[in-house]
């Protein structure tokens, strides 16, 4: 959908992953490698710099979430079942990936883009499935919480789950 509205389509490899140099930091390094990508687009010559935009699933969706609060080159950012809240994310049972210290609170909370809410920098799209119910009601709460503070964040609910509403979701983000 996006190369047929016109995009250039780059899809960075991350620290760590992928036979990649460095370590694999879940949710954290990660944003400053999204960062880099955007950096090194805007010096492509055939690639609008004004109109560089990011988005991911899944764990791309958290990273994205993340990537909105940093200064970067992104014009604007979505985020496809992105998990707002690590705490939840990471007692579902994917603690065990984690290469730090899940007891200590504070690496969730770094991770976590719910705590920073403040943060966004850059508009962001949060696109969720009405059945996704690992993120469904987190989202919706992310993005409450973000407009509290008067920053760029809107919700679309998609039909279907985490998996089902993916298509939809990137076809109503090509457009917007």
């Amino acid at each position: 959908k996006f190369i047929d509205q016109g995009f250039i389509l780059m899809t960075p490899m991350l620290r760590g992953e992928n036979g990649n140099p460095g370590n694999f930091e879940f949710f954290y390094g990660e944003v400053e490698d999204l960062i880099a990508a955007a950096d090194y687009l805007s010096n492509v010559s055939y690639v609008d710099r004004d109109k560089i935009f990011l988005c991911g699933h899944s764990s791309g969706g958290t990273l994205s979430i993340l990537t909105s609060m940093m200064p970067s080159k992104y014009k604007s950012i979505a985020s496809f079942g992105g998990s707002p809240d690590q705490k939840s994310f990471f007692n579902s049972g994917w603690w065990r990936s984690a290469p730090f210290d899940i007891k200590n609170s504070k690496e969730i909370e770094l991770r976590s883009p719910l705590a920073y809410t403040d943060s966004i920098v850059k508009p962001l799209l949060i696109y969720v499935g009405d059945m996704d119910s690992d993120y469904l009601s987190i989202s919706k709460r992310f993005v409450e919480e973000a407009k509290k503070y008067n920053c760029t964040c809107e919700a679309y609910i998609i039909k279907g789950d985490h998996f089902t509403s993916l298509g939809e979701a990137i076809m109503q983000s090509a457009e917007k």
